[in-house]
């Protein structure tokens, strides 16, 4: 009897053991680990300070890092991000934390997609108003002829 106690409880350790580490391997750093979030970013780096996006971003993301420079990602990328971070201030992995509702949620996509880093810019360094170019901005006329094929390359020859 007391054999079979034991091969149970160590069943059960194995299996929660088990349970644990499958847990952690959903929280396994995505592509974007290698970025380094800006350290001590607060609210006045942001664009538009002053604003409502800047507002919820310190409010909600404060809570466990630095307030993300909306350069940091590119448009396309942040919905994820933030749907990301909204569902781990849900699940309260670590504690209790204020969750941004629906609307603000969309507050801060919209936000962070307005002052995204441009996607041309990929693995540039993140800047406080990187904004994505106007598509249709004119191109910049010095009154220089353009250079042939094979000519002005980057050492100026």
């Amino acid at each position: 009897m007391r054999g079979k106690l034991l091969l149970i409880g160590l069943g059960a350790m194995l299996l929660l053991g088990l349970s644990a580490l499958i847990a952690l391997m959903g929280l396994q750093p995505g592509p974007e680990a290698g970025r380094a979030m800006p350290q001590g970013t607060t609210r006045a780096d942001l664009p538009d300070p002053d604003g409502r996006g800047a507002e919820l971003a310190a409010r909600y993301c404060r809570s466990c890092h630095a307030v993300p420079l909306p350069s940091l990602h590119t448009p396309e990328e942040w919905p994820a991000v933030v749907e990301e971070m909204r569902g781990r201030m849900i699940s309260r992995v670590m504690a209790p934390l204020p969750t941004p509702s629906i609307a603000e949620h969309h507050e801060l996509v919209a936000y962070f997609q307005r002052y995204g880093r441009a996607p041309a810019d990929r693995d540039a360094e993140p800047t406080e108003t990187a904004v994505a170019p106007e598509a249709d901005a004119p191109a910049k006329d010095d009154g220089a002829p353009a250079p042939r094929p094979g000519e002005g390359d980057v050492a100026g020859n």
